[in-house]
């Protein structure tokens, strides 16, 4: 799936962009007073993992100096000397500091390396604010596209382009209990099914079964599952470079009253600890240890997420840790040269890291040490069929190379399917109306 670029639209809000260009006329490099070009980093997460990289790359490029530029309130050291997360910020506060960003980007100033995280990328790209990193791999022989999940890449492209590089993802993964199918006489083919397939085969399970049997486990808010629903296939819905929606249709109405009927017939349980009264589980897996292990369940298989129209091609992911090369930064190769050791083997392995690497090899090698942890029988994990999680994991592994999908929804939109859908599950609303304001609001917002 393409990221279709999202207007002149930030994540928090919309911004005004009357004066707002990109360009790519590079700036002259900026120098420290000892004689260093100076390479700015702006983010607005935490910058543990990036002052590691900092402090790294400095002690091999000595004629380089990173300097973090942390957007929003700055981390701060607790009594114990570690680092503790700053209080987290009003959506007002949030508005602000995503528009100040947006408006020094556009404009043609801002950091020469941006984290992207929650930012208008296809905006960026649209305007011409952010460089296309598949022009600097094709001229970089040092760097080998084939050392990484490329699929990751693939799905995160704008328009054939790729303006912003992952450092890590995590994996959605979906989980199904093949005993309880195999009771119910259900075939699924996870390669062919669909959302109405999902809940068709939830009411058949359910109604098979004597015991205390749910649909799905989730402790997330009940239009998580919408959304779900409708990031399997965004630009279904949605479609940013038009400026069109598909929120006001009768599949859409269908699916909200099928989200609502789970809910209200006590399908869905908050209680995701207790496996057994599962049909399907749905987690994120944060690192790979987690994927490997977390994933092996004795009579439970993963599954590809179901779609609209069926056919998913491989995993949903959410890329983390993107960054992007300002276009009129004058030290471009500089920050070329930071970026790439972001994905380096010494900081994708980093203490600081978060998610699971974007380095095949890496990956490999923590799988297979999650095989000898489970040959051994006084570790934590205790396997009783290595020879079936051996194969588990591979299989894991071999799904992983499969280009898979994003969950790429603008928050914005999430906003409002969540306002306009909560007033249907609790019956103020019909689905008609409900469709049909989640379908004006979003057009509004699409052509601001």
């Amino acid at each position: 799936m393409k990221f279709k670029p999202w207007g002149c639209v930030g994540l928090a809000g919309v911004i005004l962009l009357s004066g707002c260009s990109g360009g790519k006329e590079a700036a002259s490099p900026k120098m420290s007073d000892d004689g260093k070009k100076i390479v700015v980093v702006g983010t607005k997460g935490s910058t543990r993992f990036l002052q590691e990289a900092e402090k790294k790359f400095e002690a091999a490029h000595p004629d380089i100096d990173i300097q973090l530029k942390k957007y929003g309130t700055p981390e701060k050291k607790n009594d114990g000397g570690g680092m503790q997360v700053a209080p987290e910020m009003t959506q007002e506060e949030y508005d602000r500091l995503i528009q100040q960003i947006n408006t020094e980007v556009l404009s043609g100033k801002g950091p020469d390396v941006i984290d992207t995280t929650g930012l208008s990328l296809g905006v960026y790209a649209n305007k011409g604010a952010i460089e296309d990193l598949h022009e600097r791999m094709k001229k970089d022989s040092s760097f080998k596209p084939s050392d990484y999940y490329e699929g990751i890449w693939q799905a995160s492209e704008i328009n054939g382009g790729l303006y912003a590089l992952p450092t890590s993802f995590f994996i959605e993964n979906m989980m199904v209990d093949t005993r309880k199918l195999q009771q119910a006489g259900v075939k699924l083919d996870d390669t062919k099914w669909t959302w109405k397939d999902f809940f068709d085969i939830a009411i058949k399970v359910k109604a098979s079964s004597n015991d205390e049997v749910y649909a799905l486990g989730s402790n997330s808010p009940k239009g998580d599952l919408l959304f779900s629903i409708v990031e399997s296939e965004y630009d279904r819905y949605v479609q940013h470079d038009q400026k069109t929606a598909n929120f006001d249709s009768d599949e859409f109405r269908q699916r909200m009253q099928q989200v609502k009927d789970l809910y209200d017939q006590g399908f869905i349980t908050q209680d995701i600890g207790d496996k057994d009264k599962l049909i399907f589980s749905q987690n994120t897996m944060s690192n790979s240890g987690l994927l490997a292990v977390m994933t092996y369940l004795p009579g439970w298989k993963s599954i590809l997420p179901p779609t609209e129209a069926g056919g998913a091609a491989g995993p949903s992911f959410k890329a983390y840790g993107g960054f992007a090369i300002n276009a009129k930064s004058g030290v471009k190769d500089e920050a070329w040269a930071f970026m790439k050791f972001l994905l380096s083997p010494e900081m994708q392995q980093s203490s600081e890291f978060i998610g699971i690497p974007m380095l095949k090899e890496l990956v490999k090698a923590q799988f297979e040490e999650s095989k000898k942890l489970a040959a051994n029988k006084d570790a934590f994990i205790q396997i009783d069929d290595a020879d079936a999680f051996n194969q588990h994991v591979d299989g894991m592994l071999s799904l992983l190379d499969q280009p898979g999908k994003p969950f790429a929804m603008d928050p914005k939109i999430q906003s409002m399917m969540r306002e306009e859908f909560d007033t249907f599950m609790v019956g103020q609303k019909s689905a008609e109306e409900v469709s049909k304001l989640i379908q004006s609001r979003v057009t509004t917002y699409l052509n601001e």
